[in-house]
């Protein structure tokens, strides 16, 4: 996703190559064209060659949802409906916890389907509560 939005960012003027990106977005080289080439592959990239070459969006960054990045890498996106084998569950029926893991499925689609990069490449990051989160590990309470 980082190397997504890094050529939305820099790509328009000219094509971003990929050291540049590892070196911008400290990502380790051969995890950067493997990336790199799932991206192009999946029609996301074009690949420019030659001493002028590397790599732009393919398409506007509002085309491009966070559904359709996480499916192309990882593949399709599923939660589980059954920690056990849902065809043989013999609760499969009547099972609520079942109905929740489809619920959060849909919604999780719904989400991810709807965020383009374009609203990533414009959103802030938020601040990170390393004090709260530093207070759980060390077993304090934040009550």
């Amino acid at each position: 996703m980082r190397a997504l939005i890094h050529i939305a960012q820099n790509g328009q003027k000219a094509p971003v190559t990929a050291r540049t990106l590892t070196r911008a977005e400290y990502i380790a080289i051969d995890f950067a064209y493997k990336t790199l080439r799932q991206l192009t592959q999946a029609g996301f990239l074009k690949r420019r060659t030659g001493p002028h070459g590397g790599f732009t969006l393919s398409q506007k960054p509002r085309q491009i949802t966070l559904l359709d990045v996480l499916e192309a890498i990882q593949g399709p996106l599923a939660v589980r409906k059954c920690l056990l084998d849902y065809s043989t569950c013999p609760r499969r029926l009547s099972c609520t916890v079942s109905s929740k893991l489809e619920e959060f499925q849909n919604t999780s689609v719904k989400l991810l389907k709807n965020i383009t990069l374009t609203e990533v490449t414009e959103s802030k990051p938020q601040p990170h509560h390393r004090k709260q989160t530093k207070a759980r590990i060390q077993g304090g309470n934040n009550l």
